[in-house]
């Protein structure tokens, strides 16, 4: 039997049993969940104008991510300008507009079978 067990970082308790000799006997134990950490932007610094080019884009691998994708739009969400990942990269490096316009990234994390992202924007 397969079950997915939540992964908010609390106890789970787990009951053991063995019939010996025609007498039922546990044991316990107790573990502690996996927490789960979505990638997060390191540089450049969320909400800073971007000093030239080539822009390099770093993120932590978060924890329990199997997967990230970097997005750059010139509109929320969007991925005009950049959409690479597919595998556990932490860093993109090229080259974006610099008419000081909104530049939007979104970085998303593989963790579970989920996609869950994070919005940043920057001034290009």
């Amino acid at each position: 039997m397969t079950t997915t067990l939540p992964t908010t970082g609390s106890s789970i308790y787990v009951r053991l049993w063995s019939l010996i000799g025609g007498v039922l006997q546990y044991t316990d134990y107790t573990y502690t969940e996996a927490t789960r950490v979505k990638a997060a932007m390191v540089s450049p610094t969320p909400g800073s104008v971007l000093s030239g080019n080539p822009v390099t884009f770093t993120w932590t691998a978060g924890t329990g991510v199997s997967t990230t994708y970097l997005w750059v739009g010139t509109t929320p969400g969007g991925l005009d300008l950049v959409n690479v990942g597919g595998g556990v990269a932490t860093s993109y490096t090229g080259t974006l507009p610099t008419t000081g316009s909104s530049i939007y990234v979104r970085l998303w994390s593989l963790m579970g079978g989920v996609l869950q992202y994070t919005d940043y924007t920057y001034t290009g």
